[in-house]
């Protein structure tokens, strides 16, 4: 989520209008979170943070931030409805094949 906010910023349409966010403390967030990240890992906490999804995470959201359009979709022109709209779809059919994924093979683990 935080990729998306910090990607809005980066657009150079000047006609949407830009989710207002501070993104230097954004930024700050995101450089605290990966310092914890690493260093409970290199501690040996209990629980394994995989550093390298969150990075993976964070890319794309701020690719998403950057083409996902923060007008009303009726003024949008045709091709980018339907960008947004299969990005969408997308990430629902993700989200629900993740956790279908995750049930699925702790079950098969125990």
């Amino acid at each position: 989520m935080v990729g998306v906010l910090i990607g809005n910023r980066f657009k150079s349409s000047i006609y949407e209008p830009q989710i207002n966010v501070d993104t230097q403390q954004l930024i700050y967030l995101v450089i605290y979170n990966m310092l914890i990240g690493i260093g409970l890992n290199v501690v040996g906490g209990s629980s394994f943070i995989n550093i390298w999804a969150h990075v993976g995470g964070f890319i794309a959201g701020l690719i998403l931030g950057m083409f996902l359009s923060t007008m009303n979709a009726f003024y949008l022109p045709k091709w980018k409805r339907i960008l947004t709209s299969i990005i969408s779809y997308s990430a629902i059919i993700i989200l629900i094949g993740s956790f279908a994924g995750l049930i699925y093979y702790s079950i098969i683990a125990l």
